[in-house]
């Protein structure tokens, strides 16, 4: 029997499912389910952010109910709009599972697909994708016909002929891992991870042979690796010098580094901006605004009156496109903003934190003064 936890408290579990006392029900059903002998009862649980901060409740319930065992999935994309679940957070997920089962002997696993190679434990907590995408099993729809899997819509023929069913050209194709990109075939965890999802795949890019969405980095992801960035130049670089480390640490003196705070305001901001391609960062200090917008594909001019500051932002855009293989389109510059002249125009201006979008500001302060003709 396997019994869905959807979350970690009555009022969340009504308010994804709609029912009142639902959670109450469900813990009611484990505890019966046990009382019954029931050979086996299994939780599920999907591993949204919510529920992977809030993880240890579930676990404890878990442990208390006595549940032989108790599953994660990695939540299933429904369209290109759904927010993939970020790197950090599948990390912090295996951590969680990893110290669970160091407690209590027992391996309590991620029970779908997911691309081993985002994350080095993976491999110790994932089941991988044997039950998923037809690898080792097929659903009868609803409509008649068989199906590869619940997300998988394909159309394989009678469910009063399975032996067809199983053996049609896609389902042989799946199983014999044809159906995986070319890059994964070189892999040693190929036959466990399978590539990850080949829903997911196909959904993104209309090809079973692509990618897992989840292996590319998310906004979230690359917001998450540049704070995590930061605070290790702050604690000490070798690229910097003494002086320069020093300059680092003045300017961000009094900043708070709470990454969860920080992934939500830089999110928040690129919602507003999303339409936009080219941007001013005005007063840029040190670079690291310029130079995260730039990794997240934005043309970032970035300008500061400071040629001692810019000496540093030019330095740490070399380091962080070396650590992160990525070139940035940002261009740091020597300006007064006050009396920045340039040929270009740009869709946003940057200044501290607030964005002047699409529009052009009445030129009644010094500051606005010269910014209605860059727009």
């Amino acid at each position: 029997v396997l019994v869905p936890l959807t979350s970690y408290c009555p009022e969340k579990e009504a308010s994804l499912t709609g029912i009142k006392e639902s959670f109450n029900k469900k813990l009611n059903a484990l505890h019966l389910f046990k009382k019954s002998k029931i050979p086996v009862v299994r939780a599920g649980t999907i591993a949204t952010m919510d529920n992977i901060d809030n993880l240890d409740t579930i676990f404890s319930i878990v442990k208390e109910l006595k549940v032989d065992d108790w599953e994660v999935y990695i939540p299933v994309l429904k369209s290109k709009n759904d927010n993939r679940l970020p790197h950090y957070y599948i990390a912090k997920l295996a951590d969680k599972l990893n110290s669970y089962h160091e407690k209590t002997g027992k391996k309590y696993l991620i029970a779908n697909a997911v691309p081993f190679c985002i994350n080095g434990d993976i491999k110790k907590i994932a089941l991988g994708a044997k039950f998923d995408d037809g690898h080792s099993r097929m659903v009868v729809d609803p409509k008649g016909y068989v199906k590869p899997s619940y997300f998988i819509d394909k159309n394989l023929g009678n469910p009063l002929d399975l032996s067809s069913c199983w053996n049609s050209p896609f389902m042989k194709d799946m199983r014999q891992l044809n159906l995986v990109p070319s890059k994964c075939k070189s892999c040693n965890q190929l036959s466990k991870c399978k590539g990850g999802s080949r829903y997911s795949a196909n959904l993104f890019n209309s090809d079973y042979n692509a990618l897992d969405p989840l292996i590319t980095k998310s906004k979230v992801d690359i917001i998450a690796s540049f704070h995590d960035t930061l605070l290790e130049e702050l604690q000490g670089n070798s690229y910097l010098t003494k002086k320069e480390m020093k300059f680092l640490h003045t300017y961000y003196k009094n900043r708070t580094f709470d990454k969860e705070h920080y992934i939500s305001r830089i999110i928040t901001l690129l919602n507003s901006i999303d339409n936009y391609n080219t941007i001013l960062d005005l007063g840029c200090g040190v670079g690291s605004e310029a130079m995260l917008l730039a990794s997240l594909g934005y043309q970032v001019t970035a300008i500061d009156k400071h040629e001692y500051s810019l000496q540093i932002s030019r330095k740490r855009k070399l380091y962080y496109e070396s650590l992160f293989d990525k070139k940035l389109d940002v261009k740091f510059i020597e300006a007064d903003y006050t009396k920045f002249s340039p040929e270009q125009k740009f869709d946003i201006i940057s200044f501290k934190d607030s964005m002047i979008l699409g529009q052009k500001p009445k030129p009644n302060k010094e500051l606005f003064t010269n910014l209605s003709t860059l727009l």
